[in-house]
């Protein structure tokens, strides 16, 4: 069976036309997605400070509102801290030096011709 060397799975081969850096790939990616979440966070944020203020007095709409009002406050919460930990992953990930099973130090990047 032939070894397989793993420092060249993590390190690819030069490609056409690729991004220098998977890993900014990755985090324009995640950042547009938490951009969306964001969006749809303030968006429900607003449709439960109009539900508040059409409640009309009763109870059962009010709680109701408060209620969307809380989630879209920790869902917008949860969205912050994920940007915050996926670009702090992606900007110290890439300059940790990793072992493979062969004794061999590499660098996780993608190299571009």
């Amino acid at each position: 069976m032939e070894n397989l060397n793993l420092l060249a799975a993590i390190n690819p081969v030069p490609c056409d036309g690729c991004p220098e850096n998977l890993f900014v790939v990755f985090k324009d990616i995640s950042n547009v997605v938490l951009g969306f979440i964001g969006i749809i966070a303030v968006v429900m944020l607003v449709i439960g400070g109009i539900r508040y203020m059409v409640s009309g007095g009763d109870s059962k709409k009010i709680t109701d509102a408060k209620n969307t009002v809380l989630y879209a406050i920790i869902g917008l919460v949860i969205c912050l801290l994920s940007a915050i930990i996926v670009n702090t992953v992606i900007t110290v990930l890439p300059n940790t030096e990793i072992t493979v099973p062969d004794g061999t130090t590499g660098a996780i990047t993608s190299t571009c011709a």
